[in-house]
């Protein structure tokens, strides 16, 4: 579900704790303060649920908040808050650290723990909420990562920020069981930008393992365009053995090198469904997720989907085409 919440149209000397109301209601129980002098409060908050999956852009005017104590004892607010700041700058104190937060850096927030945001001035935060059960299921440590800069200019960071602003606009069309999946995506991608940032803390012996898997996940990622991409590359770029690589990977699905071209073969199915990517010729999709011959990605891609590249488009341009017909015909009744 998407939906809007604004301030516009209300008095006032309303806006401001209608502001918090929403908030709360939407987000976490916290305290704010207003920017002294301030006109006017404005702000707006545009919202994308489906199921496991909660993202949200807040653009507003400055403000103060505090999540304290007598918040806490509530109990129902047991979330990880990752902040990505788009516009503005703020500051975020948590668990005795304090960093400033600029445009494209992201930061980590625990509201089981108090903690506090000072926004100076007019901001934009896209906002991820997780589940602090799943959050700590999949990073043991945490609650050691909160009140962290983690930059977005290169790395994992910067492939996560640019899939949280991608998923904002597909997250509507996902099913449930699609929708389940990209959450856990979601928060796999999320833990491997924590462990791989510059201010990476001491990762516990017990979770080295999936440390390692979030490397090597993030890494394919990254690369998965590159048509040399391979164990002996992986393993230099990670500093990691070959034979600890499929190490990794025992237990898995997939071999390390099978599940590289499965990447790839669902980066082609995604971009081939996509109405964005419709003229854009298949070989030269098939290149740009790492393939070399076209013939060999032909033969792949029916292997794993039971049917041509060409037959998926055709497919996804009709349902496409299906489903802007019943809502037409659903606009027209009402």
């Amino acid at each position: 579900m998407n939906c809007v919440i604004t301030t516009e149209g209300l008095p006032d000397d309303m806006r401001m704790d209608y502001w918090q109301h929403v908030v709360r209601e939407n987000f976490i129980h916290f305290d704010m303060q207003p920017i002294a002098g301030q006109p006017a409060f404005n702000g707006k908050i545009f919202q994308y649920t489906r199921n496991a999956i909660q993202l949200a852009d807040v653009i507003a005017d400055g403000h103060f908040v505090r999540r304290s104590m007598q918040h806490l004892s509530t109990g129902d607010d047991d979330f990880f808050l990752l902040l990505i700041q788009r516009h503005g700058t703020s500051q975020i104190e948590q668990d005795n650290r304090q960093v400033t937060m600029n445009p494209g850096d992201m930061v980590l927030c625990d509201s089981s723990r108090s903690y506090s945001m000072n926004m100076p001035g007019a901001f934009h935060h896209e906002v991820l909420m997780i589940p602090g059960r799943v959050m700590r299921h999949s990073l043991r440590n945490a609650r050691d990562y909160t009140a962290r800069v983690i930059p977005t200019a290169s790395g994992t960071g910067r492939l996560f920020s640019q899939f949280i602003n991608s998923l904002q606009g597909c997250v509507g069309e996902l099913d449930e069981l699609s929708s389940s999946s990209v959450a856990s995506a979601t928060v796999e991608l999320l833990c491997a930008a924590l462990v791989g940032a510059p201010e990476q803390v001491a990762v516990l012996p017990g979770n080295l393992k999936q440390f390692h898997l979030r490397r090597l996940r993030a890494y394919v990622h990254e690369h998965l365009a590159d048509q040399e991409l391979d164990v002996d590359r992986i393993s230099k770029a990670l500093s990691l053995s070959k034979r600890y690589l499929h190490a990794l990977c025992d237990g898995q699905p997939n071999t390390l090198s099978s599940w590289i071209w499965k990447e790839r073969l669902d980066a082609a199915r995604r971009t081939l469904s996509d109405p964005a990517n419709a003229q854009n010729p298949i070989t030269e999709i098939a290149l740009s997720v790492g393939f070399k011959s076209p013939a060999h990605f032909s033969r792949m891609f029916q292997s794993a989907f039971q049917m041509s590249p060409r037959d998926l488009r055709a497919q996804a341009f009709e349902q496409r085409q299906r489903q802007s017909q019943v809502e037409g015909e659903g606009s027209g009744q009402t």
